[in-house]
């Protein structure tokens, strides 16, 4: 009796075994088969595709360096170097010895001229850097590793008149305007003089100050056009415009750099109401950003953040990214907290050669990577 009530109990519990199946079978036709295949593993869920470029401006024969908006953000200005060649013909890393730059129609990406400049070809054409002017009526250029200052006709891109004095400004560090577009700061030769960070009258084409500073890389005028922040080394110093006096030195970049050479601070911004800036170099400088009237860090962003520049209403920072497999990154940050808010796929390039700013009413940012091609993206971004 036992040994039979065991034996029913057995059989019950391997018919309820080879009726589950049955239970758990979807009813809409669908196999269990193909329940499994449609599974896909969230690391390999695909993420929504990342904003498309407004505009792809096309026709640079150099590799673009430098980039920006005229002030009433109908132009576009881009300029880079050639690309070298090695001992075969074939193009390598380098770059140098002549280039070119262009501008654009903002709005319809239509090119508008090139200035390839051939008049004087013993002396090297080299527009590393390039922007136009506070009241939007020339352009200036300056070269890479030292070149001269020139000045172009925005309108035309004939040699501006009367022409920039001779001046050779010194290293791969653009020039900076003063806001009324009366004075430039950046470190130039005179004469047999030492490299020295000069403030040049434009009016007069005198020099009207001399700031003593050791191997400086980048230098900008505050938007009231009373102070002048420059990167000496690993350190950020900022001084009256007027007499020179440092003011303020931020000294935060220094345990991670060790004053080499490849990771000194290369990059400036002031944020618009001229109270915090924005410091970064290359490789592993991070980017951080301070209070200009305290002195006090007010975050590190991290590395792999180059080329910063505020928004017009300084809620936001563009900088360039780095490298992807292939492309690189443009990040916006939240200027308030630096965090990444946005992250825009760039064109193929070499994150070493990258330049973006805002459109002056906010609604774009242009970029260039190090490739041939500049990119216009609208922002806020729309996912596609």
């Amino acid at each position: 009796m036992r040994l039979a009530s065991i034996t029913l109990l057995l059989a019950s519990l391997i018919a309820g075994c080879q009726e589950s199946p049955k239970n758990n079978r979807p009813t809409d036709g669908t196999t269990q088969s193909d329940l499994t295949e449609g599974i896909v593993p969230i690391a390999e869920k695909p993420v929504k595709a990342q904003p498309s470029p407004a505009l792809t401006l096309r026709g640079h024969t150099c590799i673009v360096t430098s980039v920006g908006f005229s002030p009433d953000g109908k132009r576009i200005v881009s300029g880079g170097l050639d690309q070298g060649k090695d001992a075969e013909g074939k193009p390598n890393n380098s770059l140098g010895g002549s280039g070119e730059f262009k501008v654009w129609d903002a709005a319809t990406g239509h090119e508008l001229f090139t200035v390839r400049d051939k008049r004087a070809p013993e002396i090297a054409f080299e527009p590393r850097w390039v922007s136009f002017t506070p009241d939007g009526e020339q352009i200036a250029t300056s070269g890479y590793g030292g070149g001269r200052l020139r000045l172009w006709d925005a309108a035309t891109g004939q040699p501006a008149d009367p022409p920039a004095p001779q001046l050779l400004v010194v290293g791969d560090m653009p020039v900076s305007y003063s806001p009324d577009g009366k004075r430039i700061a950046c470190f130039f030769h005179v004469g047999n003089d030492l490299p020295s960070l000069k403030v040049w009258d434009t009016t007069t084409g005198k020099y009207e100050l001399t700031i003593k500073a050791d191997d400086a890389r980048c230098v900008s005028f505050s938007p009231g056009g009373k102070r002048i922040a420059y990167g000496e080394h690993d350190t950020v110093k900022v001084c009256d415009a007027g007499t020179g006096k440092v003011l303020s030195t931020f000294t935060g970049h220094q345990k991670q750099n060790h004053r080499s050479r490849d990771q000194q601070i290369k990059r400036l911004s002031f944020s618009p109401d001229g109270r915090r800036i924005a410091s970064a170099g290359t490789t592993t400088v991070t980017l951080k950003v301070w209070d200009t009237v305290t002195g006090r860090e007010l975050y590190d962003a991290g590395s792999g953040n180059h080329s910063p520049a505020f928004s017009p209403d300084g809620k936001w920072i563009v900088t360039g990214g780095p490298a992807g497999d292939d492309h690189d990154y443009i990040f916006v940050l939240d200027a308030k907290t630096g965090k990444r808010t946005f992250t825009l796929r760039g064109h193929p390039g070499n994150y070493s050669y990258n330049s973006m700013s805002f459109s002056p009413d906010g609604s774009r940012i242009v970029s260039c990577t190090g490739s041939k091609v500049v990119e216009v993206w609208e922002f806020p971004p729309k996912q596609n």
